[in-house]
């Protein structure tokens, strides 16, 4: 694979937190529930209904 082939790939038992430009999202030890309730807990308001509505759909089938 050439250098510029490169793919990143992290696992998400590996990412500890996430960081943006005024939040932080502590990860570590969580599920993946609570993963994605902190990161659409520090995500634009615009964006957390979508957000949660997907978190929804895949966390929650048929309900």
């Amino acid at each position: 694979m050439k250098k510029h082939e490169r793919r990143w790939n992290c696992r998400e038992r590996k990412v500890h937190m996430c960081l943006f430009q005024y939040c932080v999202a502590d990860l570590k030890y969580r599920t993946r529930k609570e993963r994605a309730n902190e990161l659409i807990a520090i995500t634009h308001l615009d964006l957390r209904g979508e957000l949660r509505a997907t978190m929804r759909k895949n966390f929650y089938p048929g309900g």
